[in-house]
């Protein structure tokens, strides 16, 4: 028979079990269009749901603040770190994805420049009346002096930052996609299969088509689907430069260009471009022993190693 207090913590487990169950999923469109603002502006959540915002052209991000601090970066608020793109209407590869931890309310606004000042805010669970309403935000984010503006390059804070790479395409080309990524550390690399066969190695500059000691390795999948469904998933741990390819010998992809990287230098001798190269001349890709390695494999977003 259970103890009181066992039986307590028992209750309170089985009620956030059934908050994860019941969880929603939201997505919030970020700059979409060209405009100045998020879409929906306002949001009602429960305990335990997810929201993503999609970024769109051209220098956006999410950071919160208090309601009556608006445009200014709360001490220890989320924050999405910044995500350049150039599309009005293709959302980025990076996405920005919080936690709903409790029902108060989130005041959040784009940390760009002047855009909190021109109305670019948004809240989660705002009260509909009284002196704390999402009008009542905004109204007070278009009157402050000066805009909190933190330097590009800050971290991402309290959600998962996620960039976006297929491996291959829908046609079959044998491509990364995209290829050449700047990004903070801390952001985590979904990358995901398309057809044909793929895999994911780490490797060095110097030898493009070897995997790296201690590197993150993903298996072959082999799919006719786009997307697959199957996903490999890797965080920047430092600002270093990564270097990655595919190792299918059938087709040589490594050697056609299936390479990509992440934080390569842009100028000097070993930019993504020399990288490039050098896999052209490298010798036949290997493929390590055993996949997957320092890496996070799923099947529609569940974890199976």
């Amino acid at each position: 028979m259970l103890s009181l207090f066992e039986s307590s913590k028992l209750a309170v487990g089985l009620t956030a079990l059934a908050a994860v169950a019941n969880a929603a999923h939201y997505e919030v469109a970020v700059g979409k269009g060209n405009k100045l603002t998020f879409e929906p502006e306002t949001l009602t959540t429960q305990l335990g749901d997810t929201v993503t915002y999609k970024f769109f052209s051209k220098f956006h991000s999410i950071a919160q603040s208090k309601f009556d601090d608006p445009c200014h970066l709360s001490e220890g608020g989320l924050f999405s770190g910044y995500v350049p793109t150039e599309s009005s209407d293709v959302a980025a590869p990076t996405s920005f994805t919080i936690t709903v931890n409790d029902t108060k309310p989130l005041w959040l606004y784009c940390s760009t420049g002047e855009h909190c000042k021109a109305g670019m805010v948004h809240a989660i669970n705002a009260p509909t009346n009284g002196t704390n309403t999402f009008d009542a935000y905004k109204s007070a984010a278009q009157k402050v002096s000066t805009a909190a503006t933190p330097p590009v390059g800050t971290l991402p804070v309290g959600g998962i930052r996620k960039t976006h790479i297929d491996v291959g395409a829908s046609n079959g080309s044998i491509i990364f996609s995209p290829n050449n990524i700047t990004e903070l550390v801390g952001t985590v690399l979904e990358f995901s299969y398309n057809p044909k066969n793929h895999s994911i190695v780490q490797s060095s500059f110097d030898k493009p088509c070897q995997p790296l000691e201690s590197g993150f390795a993903a298996p072959f999948v082999a799919t006719k689907q786009a997307p697959s469904g199957v996903t490999f998933e890797v965080e920047v741990k430092d600002e270093k430069p990564i270097w990655f390819y595919c190792a299918q010998t059938l087709g040589s992809h490594c050697q056609a260009g299936m390479v990509g990287a992440v934080n390569a230098p842009t100028s000097g001798n070993n930019t993504f471009d020399a990288y490039l190269s050098a896999a052209a001349k490298a010798p036949t890709s290997v493929q390590p022993s055993f996949a997957p390695l320092n890496g996070t494999l799923k099947v529609n977003e569940t974890i199976i190693y």
